[in-house]
């Protein structure tokens, strides 16, 4: 009996799949960027707070972030693809110890999402600060869940929970 050790490639795919689609959505809820056809657009007076008054995230002037999307986007899915690495790894440990399939199959999707809901949250909120509204965070973080949740379901469901090794017979 041959031991080989077993490939983590429909993992990766998850992780890399879901930290772009993360990225993704928080590019999505970025505010408009000040940059058109290579000039700068003058922020009105409006938009800027002025001293002791109360405004929402969309009366804020953009990010200098907005202004280079796709550095934006690449450190949003590094950032998530980091926290979902991590959740991965603590949820295949902790998933593998439940006796019951569709339990288990449940349990590792709803921690992924969940991660990747977060991981989405966090980077809105590191790229963006206060430049977007908490409903907004969380309804872009919510619709990575979604999306994070079924990619999970559809992963253990075609490659379910293998040991670490798998074990071949010669």
């Amino acid at each position: 009996m041959v031991v080989r050790p077993r490939t983590p490639l429909p993992e990766i795919v998850l992780v890399v799949g879901l930290s772009l689609v993360a990225g993704w959505i928080v590019r999505t809820l970025a505010p408009p960027s000040l940059v058109r056809d290579g000039q700068r657009l003058p922020v009105g007076l409006a938009s800027l707070p002025g001293p002791g008054t109360h405004h929402e995230a969309a009366g804020l002037a953009p990010s200098s972030v907005s202004d280079e999307p796709v550095p934006h986007f690449l450190g949003g899915a590094f950032l998530a693809a980091h926290l979902l690495a991590i959740a991965l790894a603590i949820g295949l440990r902790l998933v593998r110890r439940v006796r019951a399939r569709l339990a288990a199959q449940l349990l590792f999707a709803t921690l992924i999402a969940t991660a990747a809901g977060a991981a989405a949250m966090l980077a809105a909120r590191f790229g963006y600060g206060d430049r977007l509204a908490p409903r907004e965070v969380l309804l872009g973080g919510v619709e990575v869940a979604r999306y994070a949740f079924i990619a999970a379901l559809a992963l253990v469901v075609i490659f379910g929970f293998r040991d670490e090794t798998e074990r071949i017979r010669t």
